[in-house]
């Protein structure tokens, strides 16, 4: 199958995902996987998620489970960044999408700026 065959085909599987789920998800990392049979989507809301693409094509949507787990992740993270940094450090947890997205970040000194969740609560000071 050629490149235009695969990029048409690909566009068609967005397309139908778009009309099944009401625009709901970003399908930008679905790229290159059109026959696979897990697919990673992203929710706008709770952030990336694996399923299979039948499932999805069938009108599958993020479990309830998935979400709830992103929820505990802003959570964890949130406590234990506030105990390694000593509460140094504001946390926009309203900007939490997922533990790989940057959020935003105030210190109480220098001001605003952004990091990945998951790295500042490891992270040693101001980037």
């Amino acid at each position: 199958m050629g490149v235009n065959q695969e990029k048409y085909k690909l566009h068609s599987l967005i397309e139908r995902f778009n009309e099944i789920h009401e625009c709901k998800y970003d399908y930008s990392l679905v790229e290159g996987e059109v026959s696979s049979e897990n697919i990673k989507i992203i929710c706008r809301e709770h952030g990336v998620f694996t399923q299979r693409r039948s499932h999805h094509m069938a009108g599958a949507r993020m479990s309830i489970m998935q979400q709830e787990q992103e929820v505990n992740v802003c959570i964890f993270l949130l406590r234990k960044s506030n105990i390694v940094h000593s509460f140094a450090y504001q946390y926009d947890a309203d900007s939490f999408v997922n533990s790989r997205v940057k959020v935003k970040i105030i210190c109480r000194k220098h001001g605003e700026f952004f990091a990945i969740y998951f790295r500042s609560y490891v992270w040693k000071g101001m980037p």
